[in-house]
């Protein structure tokens, strides 16, 4: 009896227990939960704000030279001169038929002039930037004929192809020069000639046309097969697209020239840049 009593106490004085701790964890755990929603920070509601990159302008590189009346010293005012890829670049000649274009780096471009009283010209194709022909490219010169030197040469190079020159494409017309002319401003190169480098000769790619040299006079003349000491060639019925001008002539080397081709264009690439003398 005693035995049977001392063991209900002890289970009695066990359950108390039991119901104490289990009381004990059930507060933790609240507890803990509290602690646990006090301790979470609440979401950031701040706004960060950076400001955007401000706009970079790219690196800029020019091109620079004078337009004159072909076979003249006489410059020509108030034209003006843009890039048949970049129209909205623009300039006009001064009194002395300077202009300045502003290009970006690495832009491959043509420049072209109108002016009145003259026929429009395209240039070579220049890329700008030092791995071509520079980013500072100076002497890039207009050599423009007025429109009636213009019909009067239209008619002489028809005559010599046997139809109009224009007729499938374009035509191209550079210079084989010394290499004196390399780098001179226009104010020497005007006086200095001939400018010529007499008996080369030149080369389209791909080879589309066959060259027509300029005679001493200055006058395209089947009879030339060589470069004379004007040094100029031309190539008519050029169809459109991307060309390369050489020059060769023993023991010397050329500037290689890039020209576009348009239908019904004119493109003189003209000294002081064209299929001229390396120095």
């Amino acid at each position: 009896m005693f035995r049977h009593r001392t063991s209900l106490v002890a289970i009695a004085v066990s359950l108390t227990a039991l119901t104490a701790c289990s009381g004990s964890d059930a507060t933790t755990e609240a507890g803990a939960a509290d602690t646990m929603a006090a301790t979470t920070a609440a979401p950031d509601t701040t706004t960060v704000t950076t400001e955007a990159p401000a706009p970079t302008t790219p690196p800029m590189g020019h091109i620079r030279g004078t337009a004159y009346t072909f076979n003249t010293p006489d410059p020509i005012a108030g034209a003006t001169v843009s890039l048949v890829e970049m129209p909205e670049i623009s300039a006009v000649t001064g009194a002395d038929g300077s202009y300045e274009l502003a290009v970006p780096i690495g832009m491959a471009v043509t420049p072209v002039i109108e002016a009145e009283g003259h026929h429009s010209i395209h240039l070579q194709t220049f890329t700008v930037d030092d791995d071509h022909e520079g980013s500072e490219i100076d002497g890039a010169n207009f050599q423009t004929p007025s429109e009636p030197i213009y019909e009067a040469l239209r008619a002489l190079i028809g005559g010599f192809v046997g139809k109009d020159p224009f007729e499938g494409g374009c035509v191209i017309v550079t210079t084989v020069s010394d290499k004196r002319v390399v780098g001179m401003p226009f104010a020497e190169f005007i006086e200095f000639h001939p400018h010529g480098k007499a008996g080369a000769t030149a080369s389209i790619d791909p080879p589309n046309a066959q060259p027509i040299y300029f005679n001493e006079d200055v006058i395209p003349d089947q009879a030339q097969t060589t470069s004379s000491n004007d040094g100029g060639v031309l190539w008519s019925n050029v169809p459109p697209g991307d060309y390369t001008l050489r020059a060769t002539l023993e023991g010397t080397s050329f500037a290689e020239v890039h020209v576009r081709c348009e239908q019904d264009w004119v493109i003189n690439a003209n000294p002081v840049w064209g299929l001229h003398e390396m120095p």
